[in-house]
């Protein structure tokens, strides 16, 4: 490989390297730490081992010398052989009751037993680790024979005829099964290599799990394979070379995999091996770690749902595999100082998992009947992209990451926080038997969980720099709000055009993004989600090019986050999307700015959710602000300001003409604070770019003015529920706009200033004629110490408020309330 090789990128990258961590846990030092071989077939010219501890400094992490390596140590084969029931040299020993075994032994034993006419799916590692653990010969025979006909269909052949077409570099062979990844004849290179890692896998896994069952002529055409591909993948690329310097991009983390399997497999046999992990560290891993701890903190991933999972599954994989393969574990970067992504991906991975997930327990039943996981498994929530499934539903994937988040993180809490969870809330989610294959080898049973379902040990209230997360409560009946407003990097049309949006979950998507279909091409339009239209226009696509990306004034970001010590369950989180609305100018390569403020405080308090929206516009006229909102149910009036919309059928989005399980659903019902007098109109019929019709209800609300402030409030019961909220203005002469929302037992006074573009204040009083406890959220104030004087004359002193002008408190209304800066 040519590590002096200066790769095109295509974007730039706006994440900050942390020097510090680089130096104490990523340096490399080439030269300095001898690197062991197990093989006298060819030695490496030089070695490279990490910084994995402050204090100690250089621990010779080097590589273990002998095989196997990836994902196999001794104390790896011993779980899984007691989960087996197998002893040491494979005969059977206990009966085994781990379910996945149940499953995947006496199937890879049937299809190992055939020539042809493979289940699709079935891969070389699927077989060679079958023998891993039982040592029986059918399954190592299998492995070979799938790896070797991989290995024959090594090419030097072009993918088509055309003068420009890129290598093919290795064909699938026409006698394997078809994969998710690959149908016979589909070229390594296909897709700007986006598979090629899967085809590195199969082949290094049977090299290095089968290694002593190999020739020396195996041995070598197995390591020209790889060789070939890794040197295909980073160097002399004629087809664009897509994501090769993209940290945030889903196919860099697939070069990142195929990589590493070269690495770990050949260590110690191959030149190219420690020419590769050179590269890797000094050109790649530093980009990697600045987006991680940068733009990608919090376990937030800019491609979304879909494409976000399968970076994070491959990154969370080659660290298992350093892991692993390091003499001792002590390549351990899940405990490197300063590298905390994988606890927020464990983080993240629990927040998105919506509070279904809390009834679905798969054979346990549903509620009293029988629960259905093919139709109706746990939702996941939509971030971005989430492709091709309208519900969002939890997958196989989703377990095999939480598998591997619980591996590595073991010993630590956010590890026995997946492990819970994997234990006690994943029965619901379907699993193909291949899948189980992936989770055996990762999961084990005996690792310490712990119920992470109350405040001490997971709030429930999260936030980063581009998402907030708050729900009610860890039960299937809660009210789960999320927020987003991200910044760069922006992932060609992934991440959705949709900053200050928000979505809310109650039995039920209540206020639901409309599409949630992979963003390539399809559907990412500001129309179908919770969020602004400019004059009808939504948010603009950001400017993609890597020679101009800097002139991009930005596009979205959390502002503030507030979550009230004063009210327990009080959040709110302000979202700053102005940059996201503009013109393209001089050919694509500037932005004009049409938004000079947009500004969306969202408050959630139990079962109740606010929205304020403050925006200034930029076009000195006074342009049209469409406020959109949308469910999976058709929203009815009850009055000009009052629209009732209910999920369909329980938590299913689309659930057809007949129920999928037994729950009565949820229901939001929204009313219009401010304006008073507002033009209410439902609409249907979405469709986004190149899509289909997609299904789903909006509420629109039109406000004209060159500085508007709109005030919307959202209350989420039972569907078969006749109650509705209390929500009228609050009375105030202080120039701000409120409103009071009384609702199953807990009361919520919102207020923020009614003239988006009048800057904070000192002071400020409103009337409540209703008594009682209120919790009570203001924005709009100077930073400063407050006091509140309340009807009755009593006072609460010393509140603080920051830089963001937020304030909360509880406060007993029935007459005039004042707020007053003290200091």
């Amino acid at each position: 490989m040519q590590t002096e090789a200066v790769y095109p990128g295509d974007r730039r990258l706006r994440a900050a390297v942390s020097l510090r961590f680089l130096a104490l846990v990523l340096a490399l030092l080439v030269l300095s730490c001898g690197g062991g071989s197990g093989s006298t077939e060819q030695a490496p010219t030089s070695a490279a081992c990490l910084l994995v501890d402050e204090a100690s400094g250089c621990h010779e992490a080097n590589f273990r010398p002998t095989h196997p390596r990836i994902s196999i140590d001794a104390e790896r084969l011993s779980m899984l052989q007691a989960k087996a029931g197998r002893l040491p040299d494979g005969s059977l020993g206990a009966p085994t009751n781990d379910e996945n075994w149940q499953v995947i032994y006496p199937y890879l034993k049937s299809q190992a037993r055939l020539t042809q006419g493979y289940d699709y799916g079935l891969e070389a590692w699927h077989f060679a680790l079958a023998h891993v653990v039982t040592r029986e010969e059918e399954f190592a025979d299998r492995a070979i024979h799938f790896a070797d006909r991989m290995v024959a269909n090594l090419t030097s052949d072009p993918i088509d005829p055309s003068s420009d077409s890129p290598p093919c570099v290795a064909r699938y062979p026409a006698d394997l099964p078809p994969t998710d990844f690959a149908n016979p004849g589909r070229c390594l290179s296909a897709g700007q290599y986006l598979y090629a890692h899967y085809y590195v896998k199969n082949v290094a896994l049977v090299y290095d799990w089968l290694h002593d069952r190999l020739t020396p002529e195996q041995k070598e055409s197995y390591r020209a394979y790889m060789r070939a591909a890794v040197d295909r993948i980073w160097n002399n690329r004629v087809d664009g070379g897509w994501a090769l310097d993209d940290p945030a991009n889903n196919y860099h983390y697939g070069y990142l995999a195929a990589t590493m399997l070269q690495v770990l497999a050949t260590w110690g046999e191959d030149e190219a091996s420690v020419r590769n992990w050179n590269f890797i560290m000094r050109d790649k891993w530093p980009h990697i770690v600045g987006y991680l701890n940068g733009d990608g903190r919090g376990g937030y991933w800019h491609e979304g749902t879909h494409y976000g999972r399968k970076s994070k599954l491959d990154l969370v994989e080659v660290l298992l595999w350093l892991r692993d393969a390091s003499v001792g574990r002590r390549l351990d970067l899940f405990k490197a100082p300063g590298f905390t992504y994988a606890e927020e991906a464990a983080r993240f991975q629990l927040y998105s998992t919506q509070p279904d997930v809390f009834s679905k327990r798969g054979q346990h039943g549903y509620r009293g009947s029988p629960y259905d996981a093919a139709n109706n498994p746990p939702t996941l929530l939509q971030v971005g992209d989430l492709a091709s499934h309208a519900q969002g539903a939890m997958t196989s994937l989703d377990v095999s990451l939480m598998t591997m988040l619980s591996d590595g993180l073991s010993g630590r809490p956010a590890g026995a926080s997946a492990q819970y969870w994997l234990r006690e809330h994943s029965a619901g989610v379907l699993r193909s038997r291949r899948s189980r294959i992936h989770e055996f080898l990762f999961d084990d049973p005996s690792r310490g969980s712990q119920d992470f379902r109350s405040e001490t040990v997971l709030p429930t209230f999260t936030a980063s720099a581009h998402w907030f997360h708050s729900r009610s409560d860890w039960t299937a009946d809660a009210t789960a709000v999320s927020f987003f407003s991200a910044s760069g990097p922006q992932i060609a049309s992934h991440q959705h055009r949709d900053q200050n949006s928000f979505v809310v979950w109650h039995k039920g998507w209540q206020a639901a993004d409309l599409n949630s279909w992979s963003g390539s091409g399809l559907a990412d339009d500001t129309a179908v989600h919770n969020t602004l239209l400019l004059n009808g226009q939504g948010q603009r696509t950001p400017i993609l090019d890597p020679r101009f990306s800097a002139n991009d004034p930005g596009y979205g970001r959390i502002a503030a986050v507030h979550a009230s010590t004063a009210v327990p369950g009080l959040r709110a989180v302000i979202g700053d999307a102005a940059a996201a609305y503009g013109v393209p100018e001089d050919f694509g390569r500037k932005v004009r700015r049409t938004l000079q403020r947009f500004d969306r405080l969202l408050v959630h308090y139990r079962h109740i959710v606010v929205v304020g929206d403050s925006v200034v516009t930029s076009n000195g006229a006074a342009d049209k602000i469409t406020y959109a909102v949308h469910s999976r149910g058709e929203f009815a009036p009850l009055d000009p300001r009052t629209f009732v919309s209910a999920a369909p059928c329980g938590e299913s989005m689309f659930s057809g003409p007949d129920c999928i399980d037994a729950m009565q659903g949820g229901r939001m019902v929204h009313t219009t604070v401010v304006p008073a007098n507002p033009v209410l109109r439902p609409v249907t019929g979405f469709s986004g770019r190149s899509s289909p019709a997609i299904d789903g209800f909006g509420l629109e609300l039109d406000v004209s003015g060159l500085a508007v402030v709109m005030l919307n409030a959202m209350t989420f019961t039972d569907r078969s529920s006749a109650a509705l909220p209390i929500v009228e203005a609050v009375d105030n002469d202080a120039g701000f706009a409120g409103a009071r929302v009384d609702h199953d037992g807990a009361a919520l006074l919102v207020l923020l200033r009614a003239d988006a573009s009048a800057g904070p204040v000192e002071s400020m009083r409103f009337t409540v004629t209703a008594t009682g406890p209120h919790a009570l959220l203001i924005s709009g104030l100077v930073t400063g110490r407050y006091r509140i004087t309340q009807p009755d004359g009593s006072g609460i002193d010393d509140i603080a408020v920051g830089s963001d002008g937020l304030l909360s408190a509880t406060v007993n209304a029935g007459g005039q309330i004042s707020v007053t800066r003290t200091q």
